[in-house]
C-alpha cells in the first residue's frame, strides 16, 4: 500500500513536474529536473530506432517516480486548485513529447520563405582564422 496522496495536492513537493503553462510551472524545481532528464536522453532518443523510442519515456517516468520523496506528474484542477496525478500513460505521452521537441538553435532556423537554415554571421572577433591564413577574417 502507497503512502504517496495522488489526490487534492495543495502543494507540490520540489520532485514533482506539473503540467500546464506560465512561469510558476516551468520554475519549479520538479519541471527543471524533468527537462534536465529529457535533454540527457534527447541525442539517444533520436539514433534510436521508432519501436525502441518508447522505452526512454518509461525510463524518464519511473526515474521521476523513483526519487526520494518520490516525483507525481500533476494538473491543477482548475475550480479546487488541488493538484492530482495525471497517471502513467499521460505522464509517458508528456515525456515522449518533451523528447520529440527540439531545442531551437539560432544555426537551425529557417528562413520562412526558402526552407534553408539561416546561418548566423560570424562575429568579427579581430583574430585571424587560423584554417585560412591567406583571408585573415573568414
Amino acid at each position: 500500500m502507497s503512502l504517496l496522496q495522488t489526490t487534492g495536492i495543495e502543494f507540490p513537493h520540489d520532485n514533482d513536474v506539473l503540467s500546464g503553462r506560465g512561469n510558476f510551472v516551468n520554475g519549479h524545481p520538479g519541471n527543471k529536473q524533468f527537462r534536465d532528464y529529457v535533454h540527457k536522453q534527447r541525442d539517444h532518443y533520436t539514433a534510436t530506432p521508432k519501436g525502441d523510442k518508447p522505452l526512454f519515456a518509461k525510463l524518464i517516468v519511473n526515474t521521476i517516480r523513483n526519487l526520494i520523496p518520490p516525483g507525481r506528474f500533476l494538473i491543477q484542477d482548475k475550480n479546487s486548485k488541488l493538484w492530482s496525478d495525471i497517471g502513467d500513460r499521460k505522464a509517458w505521452d508528456k515525456t515522449r513529447q518533451a523528447l520529440r521537441e527540439k531545442v531551437q538553435k539560432i544555426s537551425d532556423t529557417t528562413s520562412p520563405s526558402v526552407g534553408k537554415p539561416v546561418m548566423a554571421k560570424p562575429m568579427d572577433t579581430g583574430v585571424p582564422n587560423l584554417q585560412n591564413p591567406q583571408n585573415p577574417q573568414n
